[in-house]
C-alpha cells in the first residue's frame, strides 16, 4: 500500500520568510464541525503519511487555541506510527543546483504555468474564508494572501501591502484580456516563480521518499502541466483521495468518525486494509463512491446476509431430521450410537456449514461492517 507526502509550500524558502507565515506549514485540511481539521481519510488510501519535520515542530510550538485540534492530530498520528517526518528543508537544500536547472528549463515560457495562476487565486478565494473562520485569530495579513502574491511581495518589499496585493491579482486576473504593459512580464514571471518552485520540489521529494504525492488543491493546475506522465500517476492516486472523500461525505455519512479518536479506533482496525482495497477497486473500475454506490454495496450486504439466513434455515430443518433419525437408530441400535449421532453430530455439522457459507458470502462486506460498527 502506498504512502503518502503531504507537499510542503515552505522548504525551499529562507528561515526568514518560511518562519512570517503560519500557512506555509500547514499540512492539507479539510473543513469540520467549527474549524479546519486534519484529512484523516487520507489514511483509508495510504498506510502512512510522510510530512516536513520542521513544520510539524513550528504548528507544535504555536500556542493560539484555534490550532489545537491540528496539533493533537498530528501528536496522535505521530505516536500511531502513521506519520513520518522527513528533513524536507535539508533535502532541498543538498539538491538546489539540480533543482535550479530544472526550474531555469521549465520556465523558458513562463506564460504556460499563467492559466494554473489564474486557477490558484480562484481556488484560494474559496479556501480562504475556511482558513480566516477556523485559524483567523493566529493568521497574519500575510496569510491571507494567496501563495504566489505572499511569496512575491516578501521578496520585493519585505512585507505586505494589501494595495499592492489587489493589484498583483488584477494583473493576473486580466493578462489575457489586454496588452502587457512594460515590466509586466517580469512582474508575472515573478509570480509563478514560487508556486512553480514548490511543486517541483515536492514532486522531487515524493521520489526521493518512494511515496506519491498530497498537496493542497490550489497547486493542481501547476502539477497538471508539470511532467506529464508523473502528473498521470500523480493523479490516479489522488482520484483515490477523492473517494476516499467521497466515502464518507457522500456515500456513508452516518458512519463517519467524528473525532481523532473515533478516526484512530477505525485506522487500527484489523480489517481496515479490506476498506483500502475496496476503495482502490472502484477507482480502477472507474466507479463514483457516491450515494449510489452504498445503496448497491448495501443491497449487496442485504442479499447475501439473506443467502445465509436462508441456508441456516435449511440447515436447522436438516439438523432435525438428522436428530430424529439418529434418535430411531439409537433405538434400534443401541442408545450409545443414538447419543452421537442425534446429540453431537448434527450441531457440529450444521455450525460448521453455517460458519463456512456466512464465512464466504459476507467476506466482500468485511469492510462495511466494521466501518459501521465504529
Amino acid at each position: 500500500m502506498m504512502r503518502l507526502l503531504l507537499g510542503s509550500f515552505s522548504a525551499h524558502l529562507p528561515f526568514r520568510e518560511r518562519d512570517d507565515v503560519y500557512t506555509c506549514f500547514l499540512p492539507p485540511l479539510v473543513p469540520s464541525v467549527s474549524h479546519l481539521d486534519f484529512d484523516f481519510s487520507l489514511l483509508l488510501v495510504s498506510s502512512g503519511l510522510v510530512y516536513d519535520e520542521y513544520s510539524f515542530h513550528r504548528l507544535l510550538e504555536c500556542k493560539d487555541p484555534s490550532i489545537k485540534p491540528l496539533k493533537s492530530a498530528l501528536r496522535l498520528l505521530k505516536s500511531e506510527g502513521f506519520l513520518e517526518l522527513g528533513d524536507f528543508g535539508r533535502i532541498s537544500k543538498e539538491n538546489e543546483v539540480l533543482l535550479g536547472d530544472i526550474y531555469r528549463e521549465v520556465m523558458r515560457d513562463f506564460t504556460i504555468w499563467i492559466p494554473p495562476l489564474k486557477k490558484h487565486l480562484d481556488s484560494f478565494d474559496t479556501l480562504g474564508p475556511d482558513l480566516d473562520r477556523g485559524m483567523g485569530r493566529l493568521f497574519s495579513e500575510a496569510d491571507r494572501q494567496p501563495y504566489p502574491i505572499l511569496m512575491y511581495l516578501l521578496q520585493q518589499f519585505g512585507e505586505v501591502d494589501l494595495q499592492k496585493a489587489q493589484e498583483l491579482k488584477q494583473l493576473v486576473r486580466t493578462t489575457h484580456t489586454r496588452r502587457r504593459k512594460r515590466g509586466e512580464n517580469e512582474i508575472l514571471a515573478s509570480l509563478v516563480r514560487a508556486p512553480v518552485e514548490a511543486v517541483h520540489l515536492n514532486m522531487f521529494l515524493a521520489e526521493k521518499f518512494g511515496c506519491s504525492l498530497y498537496n493542497w488543491h490550489t497547486l493542481d493546475g501547476y502539477y497538471r502541466i508539470l511532467l506529464l506522465r508523473a502528473a498521470r500517476d500523480l493523479f490516479q492516486d489522488n482520484e483515490s483521495v477523492r473517494a476516499a472523500h467521497n466515502f464518507f461525505n457522500l456515500a456513508f455519512p452516518a458512519f463517519q468518525p467524528k473525532t481523532h479518536d473515533e478516526w484512530l479506533r477505525l485506522l487500527r482496525h484489523p480489517r481496515i486494509e479490506e476498506l483500502r482495497i475496496q476503495v482502490h477497486h472502484a477507482v480502477a473500475a472507474g466507479r463514483d463512491i457516491d450515494h449510489d454506490f452504498a445503496e448497491e454495496s448495501l443491497r449487496g450486504l442485504l442479499g447475501a446476509r439473506e443467502n445465509v439466513d436462508r441456508f441456516k434455515r435449511f440447515t436447522g430443518w436438516t439438523a432435525l431430521l438428522t436428530s430424529i433419525a439418529g434418535g430411531f437408530a439409537g433405538e434400534v441400535f443401541g442408545g450409545m450410537l443414538g447419543g452421537i449421532a442425534g446429540g453431537i453430530v448434527p450441531p457440529l455439522a450444521k455450525e460448521a456449514a453455517d460458519w463456512y457459507l456466512e464465512r464466504r458470502s459476507m467476506k466482500p462486506y468485511g469492510w462495511l461492517y466494521f466501518t459501521s460498527n465504529e
